[in-house]
């Protein structure tokens, strides 16, 4: 729990009641939209979801709804929803929610905007300006007879992340767990993020540009598929997949695939694993169910001998490749090294400093600096680390 004077925005104290189920849809919505404006591009606020299952009836949106168009929409960078736990903190749709019953007409649950789309209007969300979005550390169902929900459209560009998150639909529910597919996602990183259920697990269609890195993803019994890409390249390090559906599918040849450490188990399944006519490099891949473990261009294929044994791939290419000396080119083998995680777990490791203390370094652990003191370009150094 964030100390009460950190900023953090409660959304318990804009009526929320968390409790399962009152309609919490208009108490989230003023949270955020009261605060979200607040410093965005120095130190945004925390909206904060303590324990406690919320239920809505309508999307929870990174945007101030007093002016719904213009130049934004009301679309607002800096959005970032917290939650207390990845299991504590539940956002759940309605069941058989209005809005959410057309498989044919998607309609997310949460979803993050970008402010500007190219300089035009924005109604969308798509756009370049989708700085500094976070979602984390909760929980998103969307509930029973809802087969046109999707969990999270998720857009951020330079830095984002979704993180610590799960998203999860009942049988016969659900189209797509985590959507991409507005203009431009990335750079930004998707991690320890699992998917249950829904048609589609990720998907990043229509785009080119920017790409996002996963990290730690579980795909549960998709419908359909796992993974899909028509164009955004992907790059990927440790990937859970499971059930009936192949688990990876990229669309056209232009678009470039990173698939490192992954675990693909099919339960019966008749298409193959992975499939991809464009460049590739796929790592420590070990894959049972699937008699095609991978799909690649121009029969530049790998079959399974047997497909109820593992079979594993310690190296896959396709594309574009040199070589600095004679021969043939190959993998270096480099480890990954991990992205860092690091999260506040106690009141210890937060402090409220007065603005003289932000001028020396600290001596003792990484804290969270909670004052008001402003930093060179007028920036806020609320809710910043420093050593």
């Amino acid at each position: 729990m964030p100390p009460k004077d950190s900023g953090v925005v409660n959304v318990k104290d804009y009526g929320a009641e968390g409790d399962g189920k009152t309609d919490d849809t208009a108490a989230i919505r003023k949270a955020i939209s009261e605060n979200i404006d607040r410093s965005r591009y120095a130190a945004p606020p925390m909206i904060w979801l303590p324990s406690g299952t919320y239920l809505v009836s309508a999307p929870i949106e990174g945007r101030q709804y007093k002016d719904l168009k213009g130049w934004s929409f009301g679309w607002r960078a800096g959005f970032l929803l917290v939650g207390q736990g990845r299991t504590k903190s539940v956002l759940k749709l309605k069941d058989a929610c209005e809005g959410y019953t057309d498989a044919a007409n998607p309609r997310y649950v949460v979803a993050t905007g970008s402010e500007m789309n190219g300089g035009g209007g924005n109604e969308g969300g798509g756009g370049n300006q989708a700085f500094r979005h976070c979602i984390a550390n909760l929980t998103v169902d969307v509930g029973s007879g809802n087969p046109g929900a999707t969990g999270i459209d998720f857009i951020a560009n330079n830095r984002g992340t979704v993180e610590n998150v799960l998203i999860r639909a009942p049988a016969g529910s659900g189209r797509t767990g985590l959507a991409m597919d507005r203009n431009w996602p990335g750079p930004g990183l998707i991690k320890a993020v699992e998917i249950q259920g829904f048609d589609t697990g990720i998907s990043m269609a229509g785009n080119w540009q920017y790409s996002m890195t996963f990290e730690d993803i579980v795909l549960k019994d998709q419908a359909k598929v796992g993974v899909w890409s028509e164009h955004n390249p992907i790059f990927m390090h440790r990937l859970i997949a499971s059930g009936k559906a192949p688990a990876v599918r990229i669309k056209d040849s232009d678009q470039m695939l990173v698939l490192v450490n992954a675990v693909i188990t099919g339960a019966g399944a008749t298409e193959p694993a992975i499939a991809t006519p464009g460049s590739a490099d796929i790592r420590n891949l070990l894959c049972t169910g699937y008699a095609t473990v991978i799909d690649g261009k121009d029969a530049n294929d790998v079959a399974a001998k047997d497909a109820k044994l593992a079979t594993k791939v310690a190296s896959w290419r396709q594309g574009w490749q040199t070589c600095a000396q004679a021969g043939a080119p190959r993998p270096l083998g480099l480890l990954v090294e991990e992205t860092p995680l690091w999260w506040p777990t106690s009141e210890k490791d937060w402090v409220t400093a007065a603005p003289e203390m932000c001028k020396r370094r600290s001596t003792a652990a990484r804290r969270w600096c909670t004052c008001p003191m402003q930093l060179r370009g007028g920036q806020d150094h609320r809710d910043q680390r420093y050593d």
